[in-house]
C-alpha cells in the first residue's frame, strides 16, 4: 500500500500539471503537461500555497534557476516535487539540510496543502458555475430599458409584441391614439 507521503507526491504532481494546463489555457496531451515555467511555478506559490512574495523571489532567483533545464527554461513535475518543493521547505524554516525535523515537517505541510488544493479543484469542476450566472440572468426583476419590456413577470418572453411597437391601424384615421374609448367618455 502506497504510503502517504507517496500519495501526496504523486497529488503535487497532478496539481503542478493541472496549473500548466491552466497556465496555457488549452488541453494539452500528457507529454506536455510533463514540463513548465517559471510563471507555472509562481502561480502555484501564490494561488495554491498563498506564499509570501519573498518566497516566491527565493523560488525564481535560486531554485529554480539551479533546477530547470538550462535550454528551455521547463521543469518536470517530479523535479518540482522532489527539488523544488524540499528548497523551499529549508527556505522557510532557515535550515541547511533537507532532513532537519523541521524541514521535514514543513515539506509535509507544504505537500498536505498541495494535495488539499487539487481535491478542491477536483471537486469543483464537475459543478455547473454557470448556474448562478444563468440565474442572474434570467431574473426578469433585474431587468431595466428595452428588456424589461420583452419578459413579463414569469419569466416568460413576450414575443414579437415585446419586441417590436405594435401600431394600432384600425379606424377611421390611422394615427388615432384613443380608438375605442369614444363609448367610455
Amino acid at each position: 500500500m502506497a504510503s502517504s507521503e507517496d500519495v501526496h507526491d504523486a497529488d503535487c504532481c497532478e496539481f503542478f500539471k493541472l496549473n500548466v494546463e491552466k497556465e496555457l489555457a488549452k488541453k494539452l496531451g500528457p507529454k506536455d503537461k510533463v514540463e513548465g515555467k517559471n510563471t507555472t511555478v509562481r502561480k502555484i506559490l501564490k494561488d495554491g500555497l498563498g506564499e509570501k512574495p519573498d518566497v516566491i523571489s527565493f523560488c525564481e532567483a535560486s531554485s529554480m534557476s539551479k533546477h530547470q533545464d538550462r535550454a528551455t527554461k521547463k521543469i518536470t513535475a517530479e523535479k518540482f516535487v522532489k527539488l523544488v518543493l524540499p528548497d523551499i521547505a529549508m527556505f522557510k524554516t532557515k535550515t541547511k539540510s533537507v532532513d532537519d525535523p523541521k524541514a521535514v515537517a514543513e515539506l509535509a505541510k507544504i505537500k498536505k496543502k498541495l494535495s488539499d488544493k487539487l481535491k478542491e479543484m477536483q471537486s469543483d469542476t464537475g459543478k455547473g458555475k454557470s448556474a448562478a450566472v444563468v440565474d442572474r440572468l434570467t431574473d426578469t426583476s433585474k431587468y431595466t430599458g428595452a428588456h424589461k419590456e420583452r419578459f413579463d413577470k414569469s419569466g416568460k418572453g413576450k414575443g414579437i409584441d415585446g419586441r417590436e411597437e405594435q401600431v394600432d391601424s384600425s379606424g377611421y384615421v390611422g394615427n388615432y391614439k384613443g380608438a375605442g374609448t369614444f363609448e367610455k367618455k
